[in-house]
């Protein structure tokens, strides 16, 4: 250094400095950059989150109103009536059966809950030790006959039970129902809908059903399904004077869908201001999945290859299914076994293909929007 001449120095000094603003410059820019980006990409997240947020809220406003006015048609009130006076005319002639017709009306019922009914429950885990027969089973006559018609000797497979219009016995009952179930069937299956109920406003009793599960004919006030979630929202519409009342209640594991997660939305039916019955529906997951999913297009609706928008409920369990469980189911039960989720929570999983009330989220972001906060963090997620 002490042999360059005073030219030299002075022209490498200024090369030094020029060289260090220029990484100075080029260090600052980079982070601006990056920052720009990162902002665009919260952005772009934010617009989708609140995109799925107003059309899942449209979607139950669209439920409450699918209620409502299926609560509040002709042809619902007049159905509800038909199947009221159908049922109580029923009962009616059962009681005048001999013995001997309804022991063979409870052993057919009793046969298909002992093959079919308990045995899948216990499979799938759904009331492990506790799915019993007992528990499950009709207790009165009119609805074991009509279990008897309607499920056990229906010529239909499962899944297509609402095929039957016209049982070969019923009377007045069969009547009614070939002459509403039709129209009935068609409508909740192009509202997409899993199941239509009918009750009875004084005994509770499911006069109705398209689906004909084994809640069908069962009483929610004193039958085995008294304390379950379609016995909360008829009770709910039950007490309401006001005849644009409707009341919605959150999933939970369903017995009659084999334990699957269903949520329902019930409306009290009134003619000349009185009531004259209830009508409910049955919420599929589906609906809810085909939205938060965007119909599982993700990388065609802006999320990537690993992005994903997903309910929480109150208890901090799923209410949408998660991205990766449908589309790489193995892969997915792997990771989250990883994290500590319960086997028995894994295996419920893996038995019904969805995370709805099986995938726990109790994650820092997950704990802020359940106590009212909207924003955006950067974390380990619910897979860890």
């Amino acid at each position: 250094m002490k042999n360059l001449s005073v030219r030299t120095k002075l022209l490498g000094a200024l090369l030094g400095v020029g060289l260090l603003t220029l990484l100075v410059t080029g260090w600052q820019a980079d982070r601006r950059a990056e920052a720009a980006l990162r902002q665009a990409a919260i952005n772009h997240l934010t617009s989708i989150r609140e995109e799925r947020r107003l059309q899942i809220e449209q979607y139950f406003v669209s439920v409450r109103r699918d209620a409502l006015r299926l609560a509040e048609s002709r042809e619902i009130t007049a159905a509800m009536r038909e199947f009221k006076a159908a049922h109580r005319a029923f009962a009616t002639e059962v009681a005048r059966w001999p013995q001997a017709q309804r022991d063979r009306d409870r052993a057919d019922v009793e046969r298909y809950y002992a093959s079919s009914f308990i045995p899948r429950l216990r499979v799938l885990g759904a009331g492990s030790g506790t799915a019993t027969m007992d528990r499950y089973l009709p207790t009165d006559d009119v609805a074991m006959a009509l279990q008897a018609l309607f499920i056990a000797d229906n010529p239909n497979q499962e899944g297509s039970r609402d095929r039957l219009d016209r049982p070969a016995a019923g009377r007045q009952y069969a009547e009614v129902h070939a002459q509403w179930n039709p129209f009935i069937r068609s409508t909740v299956h192009r509202e997409g809908y899993d199941d239509l109920f009918l009750i009875d406003e004084e005994t509770g009793q499911i006069v109705y059903t398209v689906a004909k599960k084994p809640d069908f004919a069962t009483s929610l006030l004193t039958g085995p399904y008294r304390n379950g979630g379609l016995s909360r929202a008829f009770q709910e519409a039950r007490e309401t004077i006001d005849s644009e009342f409707v009341q919605l209640v959150d999933f939970e594991s369903y017995p009659p869908s084999l334990g699957a997660p269903e949520a329902f939305v019930a409306a009290p039916i009134f003619s000349a201001g009185r009531r004259v019955g209830i009508v409910a529906l049955e919420i599929p997951v589906r609906q809810i999945d085909a939205v938060m999913t965007g119909e599982r297009k993700w990388e065609d609706r802006g999320l990537g290859r690993t992005g994903e928008t997903y309910l929480v409920g109150s208890d901090y369990r799923m209410r949408s299914d998660s991205r990766f469980l449908l589309e790489t189911p193995e892969e997915y039960l792997g990771s989250i076994a990883a994290t500590g989720v319960p086997k028995d929570l894994i295996q419920l999983m893996q038995a019904y293909r969805s995370t709805v009330l099986f995938q726990p989220i109790t994650t820092l972001d997950a704990q802020a929007a359940l106590g009212g906060q909207t924003g955006t963090r950067t974390l380990v997620d619910y897979r860890g």
